[in-house]
């Protein structure tokens, strides 16, 4: 047999292309596969963020007054909401505002988790939604997810909530 047929025998053989192929395109179906179960988590985990500032600011606006155990257990609730997710990351915060004579005021403050929220004073309020002698429920929920692949997101991604209410009890709601 001379080295040409060999060398044509092979060439025709077609026996390995699917083997071939597929070693070729597995890292990328396993790597897409991967990215799309990560961006699945990260989303679960924004959409939690922003169920917690819901439930926190729903709890806090349904009460006359708060005692410092209700607002803890106003807060464990948001703990909860967040699970199965780790709930260190998590920073809740609820304050209560009024507007006097077109000045806005922190009427109190409670914070769990942390922070890495602006001062009080610095809460962004959107254009009309407070008027004079009113006041409102401000839940603010930050969140830092980070991936269980760290190599897809080594630095976390930072998910924020915000979420107003109106007391539905009473005019203002009183904390301890």
């Amino acid at each position: 047999m001379r080295p040409f047929d060999l060398l044509r025998r092979l060439i025709r053989d077609r026996r390995g292309v699917s083997a071939v192929e597929f070693a070729l395109i597995a890292p990328l179906m396993i790597l897409m596969y991967f990215g799309a179960a990560e961006l699945t988590q990260a989303y679960m985990a924004q959409k939690r963020v922003i169920h917690v500032a819901s439930v926190i600011a729903d709890l806090t606006s349904q009460e006359t007054t708060l005692n410092q155990g209700m607002v803890d257990d106003i807060f464990a609730a948001g703990r909860h909401i967040l699970q199965p997710f780790p709930v260190a990351p998590l920073s809740q915060r609820l304050t209560s505002i009024e507007r006097v004579n077109d000045t806005t005021s922190v009427l109190w403050t409670r914070t769990s988790g942390g922070g890495g929220f602006g001062a009080t004073g610095s809460i962004p309020l959107p254009a009309d939604v407070l008027e004079n002698g009113e006041t409102i429920i401000v839940a603010e929920v930050l969140y830092t997810y980070n991936s269980p692949i760290g190599d897809l997101l080594p630095n976390g991604v930072q998910f924020d909530a915000i979420y107003y209410l109106r007391p539905r009890l009473t005019n203002r709601v009183t904390c301890c």
